[in-house]
C-alpha cells in the first residue's frame, strides 16, 4: 500500500500509535478489571463494523488511526488480569520497546548488526549456564 508523504505523517502516526498503547492501558499490569477482556462481535459484524477494504492507497492519516482504534478495540486483552492462557500474557514495556528498536533498524542478529549479534552470543552462554548443558562453543563466539 502506498503512502505519501503530503496524506500520513510518519512521524505522527508513531508518536499516535503509541499514545494509543499507552492510553488504552495495553502493557502488562495497566488493564483494569473492570475492562472487557474482549468486546466479542460476530465476524458478520466485524465485517460491517471495520473497513478492511485493500485499496492502492490510504486516504488519509485519520482512516489508518481509526483502524488501530478497532483492532485494538475487538482484539483480546492479553494484559488484562482475568485472561489466563498458556502462551499468552501481557506486553512487556522494555521487550516492546527493544522489538521496535530491532523492527527500526531493519534488522536481525543473524547479519547487519554486530551489537544484534553480540546479545545472542551472551543470552546463549547464560541459558546454557542456567540449563547446565555444556556450551558448544562455537555456537556463540562467532568463529563459524
Amino acid at each position: 500500500m502506498e503512502t505519501l508523504p503530503n496524506v500520513i505523517n510518519e512521524e505522527l502516526l508513531l508518536k499516535q500509535v503509541t499514545e494509543m498503547v499507552i492510553d488504552r492501558r495495553l502493557l502488562a499490569g495497566r488493564a483494569l478489571p473492570e475492562d472487557l477482556v474482549i468486546n466479542f462481535r460476530h465476524p458478520h459484524e466485524l465485517k460491517e463494523l471495520v473497513d478492511l477494504k485493500l485499496g492502492d492507497r490510504v486516504s488519509d492519516q485519520n482512516q489508518l488511526l481509526e483502524l488501530c482504534k478497532q483492532a485494538i478495540d475487538y482484539s483480546v486483552r492479553t494484559n488484562h488480569p482475568m485472561f489466563l492462557n498458556q502462551l499468552y500474557h501481557s506486553v512487556d514495556p522494555v521487550g516492546l520497546a527493544g522489538t521496535w528498536l530491532s523492527e527500526a533498524l531493519n534488522t536481525n542478529s543473524a547479519c547487519c548488526s554486530r551489537s544484534f549479534a553480540k546479545l545472542h552470543r551472551l543470552e546463549g552462554r547464560r541459558w546454557h549456564f542456567f540449563s547446565r548443558w555444556k556450551p558448544i562453543e562455537h555456537v556463540w563466539d562467532g568463529s563459524r
